[in-house]
């Protein structure tokens, strides 16, 4: 059932508030001026093809993709091929699940519907997502493979849930906790957090915020009519591939150099990007609630360990790193039209540059790679032609 106390007081200082960072972090991001200013191009892997792509360059896998669709349901297939086998359709800018469908053996896992096609996926979406979040189901929809759990043995993982969801929250190459999600969307859906030792971190309650009211809740009743509350998992073992989660979360979070969630998964095909998320839960709980030395529980932590890490990005020393840090080539045009907010500011150049992204996506590893080396090569290229033509001019 749900942790015997809910709610831990937050007794943060403010520049040790992970949600108070959290939330300015938020309304910093979300304004294209300061993101253009700046050039924090690591806001950029929150899209997901972009995320695909980001972690495939550092040699980290993510799922099959089979379609990446821009112009959204009607695009899918009239009928699915058989060779996709077991699916999952989702939509590019969904959250918390939403529009998520896992197909396998032509059913929903979720719903049990028959899906064959996209009539079944439109007829879903218009039983299952609401008005306020319609927007989420016109645009681009894309279809990857249906992953298979690892065996976890003490997880009571069954074969028709979804697999397990390892969001790992990492500052730069450290790890503060890993919040795992399992048997979601079921009645047995639970949640827990550990650090990277697998040392559960979750048994003092949570804190909770209200990014709305800027305060923070601290009565259950409004807790409930405010926010989603999950069930706290029992005893479960560590995972057998627990060492390669932690390591490719720690590569991934150290290549973005900044604070971010990095969600995983472990399949039988091994550990695979889930998705990068900048603003976990949209700062309104953390459960990482320790006893410090003195015995006293200590729910500051991960705003600790934000501060402490120099990584708080509203600071003009830290925004100069993040410069200095650049993402691989292949993806630095992406990264410079997402801050200049041209994929929302023209819908023509959004459809073509999400299509140019889904192919890039949906490339094999060899075509793939191919691809990443053309262009690292690229501008060493073009500066060899430069060193060239000014040799030509100087001789003539």
């Amino acid at each position: 059932g749900l942790p015997t106390k809910y709610i831990t007081p937050n007794t943060c200082d403010e520049s040790e508030d992970y949600h108070r960072i959290l939330h300015r972090r938020y309304r910093n991001w979300k304004e294209s001026g300061y993101l253009r200013k700046n050039q924090l191009w690591q806001n950029s892997v929150n899209h997901k093809m972009i995320g695909y792509i980001f972690a495939r360059s550092y040699g980290v896998p993510a799922p099959d993709i089979y379609a990446c669709e821009p112009g959204g349901i009607s695009n899918l297939p009239e009928e699915f091929p058989n060779s996709w086998g077991n699916f999952v359709i989702k939509p590019l800018d969904g959250f918390n699940a939403i529009g998520v469908i896992l197909v396998k053996d032509n059913q929903d896992i979720f719903t049990g519907r028959s899906i064959r096609g996209r009539q079944d996926v439109a007829s879903l979406y218009q039983a299952k997502i609401s008005k306020k979040n319609a927007a989420i189901a016109a645009g681009t929809v894309y279809a990857e493979r249906l992953l298979e759990a690892a065996d976890w043995p003490g997880s009571n993982q069954l074969q028709r849930e979804a697999p397990a969801d390892f969001k790992f929250f990492t500052f730069g190459s450290k790890i503060a906790t890993c919040l795992i999600v399992l048997h979601r969307k079921t009645p047995r859906e639970c949640m827990l957090w550990v650090d990277e030792n697998f040392n559960r971190q979750d048994q003092h309650g949570c804190t909770w915020y209200n990014p709305k009211t800027g305060k923070d809740i601290r009565d259950f009743a409004e807790l409930q009519r405010s926010h989603h509350l999950w069930k706290k998992c029992g005893h479960i073992p560590e995972p057998p591939n627990w060492p390669k989660l932690v390591s490719t979360a720690r590569l991934l979070g150290g290549a973005l150099g900044v604070h971010y969630r990095v969600d995983l998964f472990d399949s039988k095909g091994g550990v695979l990007l889930g998705e990068f998320t900048p603003f976990p839960a949209l700062a309104k709980v953390q459960c990482v609630v320790v006893r410090n030395s003195s015995g006293v529980l200590d729910p500051c932590t991960l705003g600790r360990m934000w501060k402490h890490e120099g990584l708080d990005d509203s600071s003009h020393a830290v925004v100069q790193r993040m410069k200095q840090n650049r993402p691989p080539e292949m993806l630095l045009r992406y990264f410079q039209m997402l801050e200049r907010g041209l994929f929302k500011n023209d819908i023509n150049r959004t459809n073509f540059e999400q299509s140019h992204l889904c192919k890039l996506a949906m490339l094999s590893k060899r075509d793939f790679e191919e691809a990443r080396q053309a262009e690292s090569n690229a501008p060493n290229q073009q500066l060899a032609a430069k060193n060239e033509t000014a040799q030509q001019q100087k001789t003539y």
